[in-house]
This record gives structure tokens, sequence and C-alpha cells, in this order.
């Protein structure tokens, strides 16, 4: 604004206060979340998840890797 400091959006002093508060807002909503979760809860719930990790991950990477190559 006063044109004392040069900020572009590439900038490391830009980049990494971002990337910081990025990690600590995922990290604190899969810590809370994960601090809310019951064995019940994850025994009757498990299989959407399963499938997404078992089947949905490794396909993805088989794509990406498939379409970089």
């Amino acid at each position: 604004m006063l044109g004392v400091i040069s900020l572009r959006p590439g900038d490391d002093l830009v980049a990494t206060p971002a990337e910081l508060a990025l990690f600590t807002v995922l990290f604190t909503l899969l810590f809370t979340d994960g601090m809310r979760v019951g064995w019940a809860e994850l025994r009757s719930a498990w299989r959407l998840p399963g499938r997404a990790l078992g089947r949905g991950l490794p396909l993805t990477l088989v794509i990406t890797a498939a379409g970089a190559h």
C-alpha cells in the first residue's frame, strides 16, 4: 500500500505463512475430528473410507502416473 515492501504471490514471505496457516488449520481439523470419533462409529462406518483408500487411491496414482508418463 505504501510501497515500502514489494510482495508478489510467489514470494517466500507470502508463501511460507500461507503454507503454515493451511497446515495448522488442516491439522487442527483432523485432530479434533479424531478426538470425537468413537470405536463404535469407526466399526460401523469403515466401508466407504476403506473403499476410497483401498481402490480409489491406487487408481488415482496409476492414472496420474500414466498421464505424467
